[in-house]
């Protein structure tokens, strides 16, 4: 008996607003791959509707790139009534080992440079964390929801190599972050915690992963190339383009 395979542009979920895929994208010779990637927002509110549907979806392994201090009762949740692998790795550090007054200044004032700068910091200044983050995804089997908190600025740093790397044009890639404010506005709690600092928090404007996209190519060439860089092995990297295409 064929099983049929579910395919969205943006998953269904009752505990969660922007979780979406990463196929479907042009690429030399095809697309890339459904069932493979799916990129996410919180799953604090996570239903058992929705571990079985990501389930059926073909996931099977979560990724947190948040800290501790963001972290709640979602993977006990997952783990109790699921059998998807949970793994977390932090890539931006502890939000409570960032704060400072510069920053939180920073946030308020001018949240467009803010973000801008954390985006290129991610890959200037947290090498290990993406070596670690990119190692993780090369040995994982089956489909992989990678996810932070609102599934915009992390989430969307690792979803821009990801794009890259299995050779999606920068027009795709930019176009796939920037929808990304049409999803999270409609969370309640995302409008409430940006009133604590900037609206501009939330945006995801095209300059924003725009200006990662020229920091990479400067630097690197690609995401590939910066991949080597920063230790991530060809047989790896391999992988991750097979998952991809």
């Amino acid at each position: 008996k064929k099983v049929k395979i579910m395919k969205y542009i943006h998953i269904p979920l009752e505990g969660a607003y922007n979780v979406r895929e990463l196929g479907g994208y042009s690429i030399n010779n095809g697309i890339t791959s459904f069932n493979s990637f799916l990129r996410g927002d919180s799953l604090e509110e996570i239903t058992n509707n929705d571990l079985k549907l990501l389930e059926e979806y073909g996931i099977k392994n979560i990724l947190d790139l948040r800290g501790d201090i963001e972290i709640g009762d979602e993977v006990k949740i997952i783990r109790d009534n699921s059998n998807l692998e949970y793994k977390q790795i932090s890539l931006f550090g502890d939000i409570e080992k960032a704060e400072s007054e510069d920053i939180t200044k920073m946030i308020v004032e001018n949240p467009e440079e803010f973000l801008i700068e954390v985006y290129i910091a991610a890959l200037s200044e947290a090498k290990s964390a993406m070596k670690e983050v990119f190692n993780h995804i090369a040995k994982c089997e089956g489909g992989i929801l990678f996810h932070c908190t609102d599934g915009k600025d992390r989430t969307g740093v690792i979803s821009a190599l990801l794009l890259d790397l299995a050779g999606v044009k920068k027009s795709d890639i930019i176009a796939n972050y920037q929808v990304t404010h049409t999803y999270i506005k409609e969370n309640p709690k995302v409008i409430e915690q940006a009133k604590q600092y900037s609206e501009g928090l939330i945006y995801s404007k095209p300059e924003y992963i725009g200006n990662l996209l020229k920091y990479l190519e400067k630097n690197y060439n690609n995401a590939e190339s910066y991949l080597e860089n920063i230790g991530v092995s060809k047989e790896n990297i391999g992988k991750i383009k097979e998952k991809l295409v």
